[in-house]
């Protein structure tokens, strides 16, 4: 509960802002000025002026101002810098017609201006094929607009043409993002798919994506056959990563359990060239982690020396792994 200069109570200060037509913004802020509790919540609020244009029409803001003139902000403060006068400030620049009149874009005569569309200027065009078009200044000047629409009804089917494993068995109607047509494709590999003409002519498609598998799965043996020797995966044994799951803090440490309820007895063991051994039970913890200790010296010393030895090349980028 809460009381006002007067004692009335409220539930919140929330409450007793609304009781007395105050913004809880409006009162934290003047009580964190040292407002008086009564100043705070008796003094009207001062009300925010709007805006007023040179036409005599009121606006909340400048913002909605300059909106309503078809002027930016940013144009209007940079005029009233210069000392133009209000209605100066808030005249619309009206952008500069371009004639296109007897101007040829792609396969397309301008033959004269056609009816606005909204506020763009529309002209009509005249194909070489004899067809006519209407197309706005922009879509013509960017190139976007360069015939009736005859220049894509001519584009080439390449059914029959292969790229990489694709066979291209039959052009369809559908096209992607960029215009280009799909096909069906039938790959070596027996699977039918779908893919652009852009992409197999620029070579980033040439399989149902059966030949990056293929690739994946025969960089994974190489880098097995590196990596792994006679059941021993080399990062495994140079790693001194704790597994997710080990709770001592050791590798190759755990601690013996009998029905969820820890029994103070610390077991040790190591795996090496595919072979798990038993390093014996422990009542200390750190005789486990010794016992460990020695085993690693003893099974993987000599046999990091033979790795590094004959796969030097690999070694190092282990050793880089490990020490980033």
């Amino acid at each position: 509960m809460v009381t006002d200069h007067k004692g009335n109570e409220f539930e919140s200060i929330a409450e007793k802002c609304r009781f007395w037509g105050i913004k809880y913004h409006t009162y934290g802020e003047r009580k964190k000025n040292g407002w008086s509790e009564e100043k705070a919540l008796e003094t009207p609020a001062k009300e925010k002026k709007g805006c007023l244009d040179h036409l005599g029409n009121m606006f909340p803001n400048e913002k909605e101002m300059c909106k309503y003139h078809n002027v930016s902000v940013a144009t209007f403060h940079n005029r009233k810098s210069k000392g133009m006068s209000l209605g100066k400030c808030l005249e619309s620049v009206k952008p500069r017609k371009i004639d296109l009149t007897g101007k040829r874009f792609g396969s397309l005569l301008v033959i004269e201006e056609a009816e606005k569309k909204g506020n763009t200027i529309m002209w009509k065009c005249k194909c070489d094929c004899g067809n006519y078009r209407i197309a706005s200044s922009q879509t013509l000047r960017k190139g976007i607009v360069k015939s009736c629409g005859c220049i894509k009804k001519k584009t080439k089917d390449h059914s029959g043409e292969r790229y990489g494993r694709l066979l291209l068995v039959k052009k369809t109607n559908k096209t992607n993002s960029s215009g280009s047509y799909i096909y069906v494709c039938r790959c070596d590999c027996g699977n039918i798919t779908y893919k652009d003409i852009a992409s197999l002519k620029n070579g980033g498609t040439s399989s149902c994506g059966c030949l990056k598998k293929e690739i994946e799965q025969e960089q994974i043996k190489r880098m097995r056959a590196i990596n792994q020797v006679d059941g021993t995966v080399i990062g495994n044994i140079t790693s001194k990563k704790i597994p997710s799951n080990n709770t001592t803090g050791y590798k190759g440490v755990y601690e013996l359990k009998k029905g969820g309820i820890k029994q103070g007895i610390w077991v040790a063991h190591i795996r090496f060239k595919g072979q798990r051994y038993y390093l014996g039970r422990y009542y200390n913890i750190e005789d486990a982690r010794m016992a460990r200790e020695d085993a690693e010296k003893e099974l993987y010393g000599n046999f990091l020396e033979w790795y590094a030895e004959n796969y030097p090349e690999q070694w190092e980028k282990i050793k880089k792994k490990k020490n980033d």
